[in-house]
């Protein structure tokens, strides 16, 4: 199952625990899911981790041992699929053209307005809840080696 955490979601991956965030970056960890990232996502997770709120949290360090795991076990795919005007932020249709881009089956986010759409193209976009609800769901063969 190919999946991409939205930003919101990578970023509060990096300093939840007992969260369903966390448990989604432990499923992750697990290969429960194949995570499908792009440069914008990198990038965007790279902007927002500098913000203060995560500075606090996360030494420089941790910041760049957490990028280094989503790079190195994360799939990087270019964004090929051309999205326009879909969401209400620019930012947030690269994301999507990264999920079609890389024929992911879930767009995970806490975004509103992007949970407001529910699919596009072949997406569901799900909230976290949901996508935990979905992944005990899932058996065992559906899984990743």
């Amino acid at each position: 199952m190919i999946v991409v955490l939205d930003t919101n979601i990578l970023a509060r991956g990096s300093i939840s625990r007992g969260t369903a965030v966390a448990a989604i970056i432990d499923a992750w960890r697990a290969k429960q899911f194949t995570l499908l990232l792009s440069a914008h996502i990198l990038d965007e997770l790279t902007h927002t981790l500098a913000k203060a709120y995560f500075a606090r949290r996360l030494s420089p360090e941790q910041q760049a041992a957490y990028e280094l795991l989503l790079t190195s076990v994360g799939t990087i795919v270019p964004i090929t699929a051309s999205v326009r005007g879909v969401a209400t932020q620019p930012a947030d249709d690269l994301v999507l053209a990264t999920a079609v881009s890389g024929d992911a089956v879930y767009l995970v986010t806490r975004d509103r307005k992007l949970l407001q759409l529910g699919s596009y193209q072949s997406v569901a976009i799900v909230s976290p809840t949901e996508f935990l609800e979905h992944l005990q769901g899932v058996r065992p063969e559906d899984m990743l080696e």
